[in-house]
């Protein structure tokens, strides 16, 4: 099947949705563990080769990119978006991350980032081998998604209940199929979809990620939510740091 350029509804979507996203910032509802990533052995230990070169595919704002440079060397930070940014200090290009290419040589970067967006394309393999591209050989890829096996959304799943955080069935409510007791809670009555339309668990994950050329390094907990003080893979967030075979 050939891949197609979404249409303007697509792109308007993700560019109302995403173009001012907070996730990750101080003081957001979700923020990014980046002291603990980048202490982690599996970067720390790239990171005694010298000054990297670090790409984010689906930066946003860059609110992610400014945190890891402000605590590491990095000495050339890029950045991929569906819609357009202004982030002094970034090579910034804009593309459709599951449709064209990533716009940079193959082999050009040290690490690679990839944070909630995988869950958001159709065509997950071309996104994974485009960033198996340009990654150096000895590149680490950094790699996030929501998880479809939570704890959370375990229980729910018995009692045939979706989540309002989970895979969306629509786009204007995501409070479909939602149990009462949390329908009506005013942070999910706030929440508008953000376009998941692919669900993991740790083995679909693993299993596309190796199908696309990566092997498994180590787990990373993403974040400081009390939910995610639990064993990786009944966590909300399944972040994994993988290397290239």
């Amino acid at each position: 099947m050939p891949l197609m350029k979404p249409g303007s509804n697509f792109e308007s979507f993700y560019t109302e949705r995403h173009a001012r996203c907070s996730y990750g910032a101080p003081g957001a509802a979700s923020s990014y563990r980046v002291e603990a990533l980048v202490k982690h052995p599996v970067i720390s230990n790239r990171l005694a080769k010298g000054q990297i070169s670090w790409l984010d595919v689906g930066c946003g704002p860059g609110i992610f990119l400014e945190a890891v440079r402000q605590r590491i060397p990095v000495n050339y930070a890029a950045g991929t978006d569906i819609a357009p940014q202004n982030l002094p200090g970034i090579d910034f290009q804009q593309c459709v991350a599951d449709v064209d290419p990533i716009p940079f040589p193959s082999s050009t970067f040290d690490v690679v980032s990839c944070n909630h967006v995988l869950e958001h394309v159709f065509h997950t393999e071309f996104l994974l081998r485009e960033i198996h591209r340009i990654a150096k050989p000895d590149a680490i890829f950094v790699l996030s998604v929501p998880n479809q096996a939570f704890w959370v959304n375990r229980i729910l799943g018995v009692f045939g209940w979706s989540a309002p955080w989970a895979t969306e069935f629509g786009t204007e409510h995501v409070t479909y199929g939602v149990p009462f007791f949390l329908r009506h809670r005013k942070g999910i009555k706030l929440m508008k979809p953000s376009g998941h339309i692919r669900a993991f668990t740790p083995k679909a994950l693993l299993d596309l990620c190796e199908a696309c050329g990566f092997r498994f390094a180590a787990w990373w907990r993403q974040t400081d939510d009390w939910y995610d003080m639990a064993p990786p893979g009944l966590r909300g967030v399944l972040g994994v740091l993988l290397t290239k075979m």
